[in-house]
């Protein structure tokens, strides 16, 4: 499937409406049972997905096309409307798939991953599996040839993503734990891969930019389980961050506590959450430790701002961080939450004033204007029609005047429905920048539209559109009504066309100065324009 690079601009992220620009915000959680939770004007509320299962993981690339994962070879998708179940088909032979987790940069770059039991006599009967989803059709992503059960994945802007999986050691009767990669183009690595007997656990992995992801968990100790973050500086090299020595005086400075949930907020923020209430938030100046004042365990947690932080876990608690203080929530549920994820588009300086769409029997025109543009952010746009994700042209012709944009896209069906999504880039990968919804074509009406230029010389461009297949005679007249040239004298199908009319006779020689007739004859109708020749 191709994609779309269309020219680059300076936008982040927002979702307008014609005239202004509007903040999406959109905060959800799931857990146990087929719990999902969404935010709603500051509440949580309870939402049937018609799944009872326990929901291990939730993405999304807008708050109209989000994926939750269940475990099993299917994904719970919400398209704006309802959630519905989509199958993943098996890629190969399998008792049974366990997709655990699902990420992605964009609507055409969705990855979900887990495991797949073979059975047989291997003392570690599992194998990581990873799909990928283009906006059309789920593939598999290959057998990177390891036992081992993949839990967390997070897609990498820059192609693929990176998992977090641990497996059983036969020989060192332990569980031992990896960073495995995906390239996006049919290759695996492995990265962070523990030595035996250097016992590490991994909890939870999340990303910001182009290969910047880190790994939140514990190691092991004869006394204890210090929580540890893992950042990833080059293939090689991971900085074990948030961990100092360990000791066994209480007045060392060391973390007891596992660390659950982890998030990336930016380059230079993360927050981390764990056992016993506890939250860390990391800057490279330093960090800071928080007690929410529970005693149960925090699994997951997101935020949109350092001023906008949730933190969820056991018995449905999530506490919310508004910059100073944590304050517990009030939820529907008792059952434990796993995952939260957030949508939040909010306008900037690259403010989208307007957008606009119109549309004929042969064309969608898609305008905009900004407030201000930078020439360093790619830009692109996507179409859709029905349940299938369309490409448009590599190289596209934009028109541009100033700030004002207008794309024209004339591969469409009459009748046809499409609907095209304006992304951006950053350092985060593909954001959207507006979604144009549901576009109907018009159908074809015969017409015949007026010659242009008009007066010409010595040639001019008719343009004209047939309703039915048939025959069709496009023929030019003089005032007195004799036939100076036939242009056209064939069977077309319904569509739009242009003749062009060099003003000469059917004899090869120049027609004179004056006004001439256009005649377009169907079956059925007939139309006439009038022309002017100005030799």
């Amino acid at each position: 499937m191709k994609r779309l690079t269309v020219l680059f601009l300076a936008v982040l992220l927002f979702l307008p409406i014609v005239g202004t620009a509007q903040t999406i915000y959109v905060v959800y959680a799931v857990g146990n049972n087929g719990t999902l939770l969404q935010l709603v004007d500051g509440q949580w509320v309870a939402v049937d997905p018609g799944y009872t299962g326990n929901i291990y993981e939730i993405w999304g690339s807008s708050e109209y096309d989000i994926y939750a994962a269940t475990g099993g070879n299917a994904l719970l998708h919400y398209d704006g409307i309802d959630w519905q179940a989509v199958t993943i088909p098996d890629a190969t032979p399998a008792y049974f798939d366990h997709l655990s987790s699902v990420s992605g940069t964009g609507p055409f770059d969705v990855y979900a991953g887990g495991y797949e039991y073979r059975g047989g006599t291997d003392c570690y009967p599992y194998f990581a599996i990873a799909y990928h989803f283009d906006g059309v059709e789920w593939t598999f992503c290959g057998d990177p040839g390891y036992n081992y059960r993949m839990t967390k994945l997070w897609a990498n802007p820059g192609g693929g993503f990176y998992g977090m999986a641990y497996y059983w050691h036969c020989i060192a009767q332990e569980y031992l734990y990896l960073v495995p990669r995906y390239d996006g183009d049919g290759n695996w690595s492995t990265e962070l891969e523990e030595a035996q007997y250097d016992l590490k656990t991994y909890r939870d992995i999340d990303g910001y930019g182009t290969d910047g992801p880190v790994v939140a968990g514990e190691r092991l100790f004869e006394i204890g389980l210090p929580g540890i973050v893992w950042k990833r500086e080059s293939p090689s090299k991971w900085t074990t961050l948030i961990q100092d020595d360990y000791c066994l005086y209480p007045e060392c400075s060391y973390w007891p506590y596992k660390w659950m949930g982890i998030f990336r907020l930016s380059e230079t923020d993360f927050w981390v959450a764990g056992t016993s209430g506890r939250v860390i938030h990391w800057t490279p100046e330093g960090y800071t430790e928080y007690d929410t004042g529970v005693t149960e365990t925090l699994r997951a947690i997101w935020g949109s701002s350092n001023n906008d932080i949730y933190a969820g876990g056991d018995l449905g608690i999530v506490f919310h961080f508004n910059g100073s203080t944590w304050e517990e929530m009030t939820t529907p549920t008792t059952e434990t939450l796993g995952a939260i994820w957030g949508f939040c588009q909010m306008p900037t300086a690259a403010l989208l004033q307007s957008f606009s769409t119109d549309t004929d029997a042969g064309h969608v025109a898609i305008r905009w204007s900004l407030s201000e543009i930078d020439e360093n952010v790619e830009f692109r746009v996507s179409r859709s029609s029905g349940a299938s994700a369309a490409t448009i042209d590599e190289n596209p012709d934009i028109e541009r005047d100033g700030l004002s944009f207008t794309y024209l896209d004339h591969d469409v069906e009459p009748e046809g429905e499409y609907s095209y999504l304006v992304e951006c880039s950053d350092e985060d990968g593909w954001i959207m920048l507006f979604d144009t919804g549901r576009i109907v074509i018009p159908g074809v009406q015969l017409a015949l539209m007026p010659n242009y230029p008009n007066p010409f010389n010595p040639s001019t461009m008719i343009t004209y559109s047939v309703s039915e297949p048939g025959h069709v005679s496009l023929k030019i007249y003089d005032v007195s009504g004799r036939l100076v040239r036939t242009l056209l004298e064939e069977s077309k199908a319904p569509g739009t066309y242009t003749a062009e009319w060099n003003g000469l006779n059917d004899q090869g020689k120049n027609a004179a100065t004056g006004t001439y007739f256009c005649r377009l004859v169907t079956a059925k109708r007939a139309v006439t324009q009038k022309m002017l020749l100005a030799r």
